[in-house]
């Protein structure tokens, strides 16, 4: 990985997200590194030997799986807040490719310091690497059941609901909107169906004034009815905005 790593203008970036937060203090007082990342390169790829995983601070990844007749399944996105590999960290090599998707700022963790907080006993960290795992298994395991069962328009409506409330960690409202550096390539990658499908979908919501996406920014309009399609609970958004907030913010 260090091959394609550099500096922001020979300046550390500031790191905002898991690693400011008390516990990670124990990774020998500093994380293995902050780098910068530029659209469109590999922070991973499938096959490498897993020796780290990394908190993305900015930006957007595409995480995907590369089969042996050339086709890709995008299997999740990143954003600022989660971390990539971590799933894979223990494993012998990456199963997956963690791809650029814009500009990223990333802090490394080489995965023998999880043994040293092993050894150290340090439960807190420990139950809060455990508590993440757990929360975004939760979430993928909803991904997978939405992909294998819903409609095209009704998984287009669930990738841009989680999207959303992972940004904002908090339920959707009538008029809120996000950057969405995606293409519709991606987002067909992610759900199975073509970049056709996902346009004629994409045209079909704005249409019905539930969402639009337009010049890199997605518009919810009618989020109760986007919850709807999506088969989505608000009561349920808010109990898992919370656990985020505490999991990913929480300075204590």
């Amino acid at each position: 990985m260090g091959d394609a790593t550099c500096r922001a203008g020979g300046h550390s970036p500031q790191v905002s997200s898991f690693f400011s937060n008390a516990p990670w203090r124990q990774f020998d007082s500093q994380p293995s590194g902050v780098a910068v990342r530029q659209r469109g390169s590999d922070i991973f790829r499938q096959g490498d030997r897993a020796q780290s995983f990394c908190s993305l601070e900015s930006g957007w990844i595409c995480l995907y799986h590369l089969y042996e007749d050339g086709r890709r399944q995008i299997v999740d996105f990143a954003v600022q807040g989660d971390l990539v590999g971590i799933h894979m960290s223990r494993s012998e090599h990456y199963d997956s490719t963690a791809h650029a998707i814009t500009d990223t700022v990333l802090m490394f963790v080489d995965t023998g310091r999880l043994d040293n907080l092993e050894k150290k006993q340090d439960q807190t960290a420990i139950n809060r690497i455990l508590h993440y795992i757990l929360q975004e298994n939760h979430r993928l395991h909803q991904r997978l059941t939405a992909i294998s069962s819903l409609s095209a328009e009704e998984r287009i409506a669930f990738t841009v609901l989680d999207l959303f409330l992972r940004i904002r960690r908090r339920p959707a409202r009538s008029g809120d909107r996000i950057r969405m550096p995606l293409t519709q390539q991606m987002i067909g990658e992610s759900t199975g169906l073509t970049s056709i499908h996902v346009n004629r979908m994409l045209r079909k919501l704005r249409d019905r004034h539930v969402v639009a996406l337009k010049d890199g920014w997605l518009t919810i309009e009618q989020p109760m009815d986007l919850q709807r399609m999506a088969h989505r609970d608000i009561n349920a958004y808010e109990s898992i905005c919370a656990d985020a907030s505490n999991v990913r913010l929480n300075a204590g």
